[in-house]
C-alpha cells in the first residue's frame, strides 16, 4: 500500500489551513467506482483540488484519518472504499491531533 500524507498547502490566520484534497488527490475531479476519476467536480473540494479547514481548541499537526486511512473516501463493507466522502474527516483525509476541525466552503 502506498504512503498517505496530509499536505498542508498554506496556513492563513486564525487557525485556518489549506490542505490538498485527499478525496480527489488534488485533481479536483470526482473519484469513480472503477478507480479513475469522472469529469464531475469533487464533492469535497468543488473542483479546486484543495480544501480549507479551521481548527478550534487545538491545532496542527494533522494526522491521517484512521477511518479512511487518509483516502478521504468512506470504507466499504467489502474491504475497499466507496465514492462517498469519509464521515469521520469529511473527505479531507486527515484530522488535527487535538481540537475540532471544520471544513470551510
Amino acid at each position: 500500500m502506498g504512503r498517505v500524507t496530509i499536505t498542508v498547502i498554506e496556513e492563513y490566520g486564525n487557525d485556518c489551513f489549506i490542505l490538498k484534497c485527499a478525496r480527489c488527490e488534488g485533481r479536483g475531479r470526482e473519484p469513480s467506482s472503477w478507480g479513475g476519476y469522472t469529469t464531475e467536480n469533487c464533492k469535497v473540494c468543488n473542483g479546486k483540488g484543495v480544501v480549507g479547514v479551521r481548527v478550534t481548541g487545538g491545532g496542527p499537526p494533522f494526522v491521517v484519518c484512521q477511518k479512511c486511512e487518509g483516502r478521504g473516501r468512506e470504507p466499504s463493507s467489502w474491504g475497499g472504499y466507496t465514492t462517498e466522502p469519509c464521515t469521520a474527516c469529511h473527505g479531507v483525509g486527515g484530522q488535527p491531533i487535538t481540537g475540532r476541525m471544520t471544513v470551510l466552503e
